[in-house]
C-alpha cells in the first residue's frame, strides 16, 4: 500500500487551494466582464473562463484521477478526506473543461464537415440558441460552437 507523509499531504492540499484561488480570481474578472453589457462579447471573457476552467482541473484531477494507479487513486482519496469533497461535487465533473481541452478535435469534425458556421458568443438564456435547433441535425451539426456562454 502507497503510503503519503504527512508533509506530501500538506503539500497535496496547499496546491488544492493554489489552484482554487487562481479559479475563484479568473471566474471574478469572467464575472466583471460578462455582467458589463459593454464587454459581454469581449474575447477577455473566454481568456479567463478559460483560466477558470484549467485551474479547477487542476483540482479536479487531484481529487479524481483520469488514469487510477496505485499512487494516484491513495493520493486521491487521501485528500478528498482531508477537504471532505462529496462524490457528486459539480467539481469533479471535466465534461466542460474537456470541451475546451479536445478543441482540436472539435475544429477538426467542423473542418471535415466542410462548414464555414462559426458560433461565438454570450447568450442571455439558452432560448437564444433556438435557431440551431430550427435546422435539419445535418445543418445544426454543420456549426461550429467556437465558445458559448450561457
Amino acid at each position: 500500500m502507497v503510503v503519503i507523509s504527512e508533509i506530501q499531504k500538506c503539500v497535496l492540499v496547499e496546491e488544492a487551494c493554489i489552484q482554487a484561488t487562481l479559479a475563484l480570481a479568473a471566474f471574478r474578472k469572467f464575472q466583471h466582464i460578462v455582467n458589463d453589457y459593454e464587454t459581454r462579447q469581449d474575447r477577455a471573457a473566454w481568456m479567463y473562463l478559460t483560466s477558470f476552467l484549467s485551474h479547477t482541473a487542476m483540482v479536479s484531477k487531484l481529487l479524481k484521477p483520469g488514469v487510477s494507479t496505485s499512487i494516484s487513486t491513495c493520493r486521491a482519496q487521501q485528500l478528498n478526506e482531508v477537504l471532505k469533497v462529496p462524490d457528486n461535487a459539480l467539481l469533479l465533473d471535466r465534461s466542460i473543461r474537456n470541451n475546451v481541452e479536445h478543441f482540436d478535435e472539435r475544429i477538426d469534425r467542423w473542418i471535415d464537415a466542410g462548414s464555414d458556421k462559426i458560433l461565438e458568443a454570450v447568450f442571455e438564456q439558452r432560448t437564444c440558441l433556438d435557431f440551431l435547433n430550427r435546422h435539419s441535425d445535418e445543418q445544426r451539426h454543420s456549426w461550429f460552437i467556437r465558445r458559448v456562454y450561457l
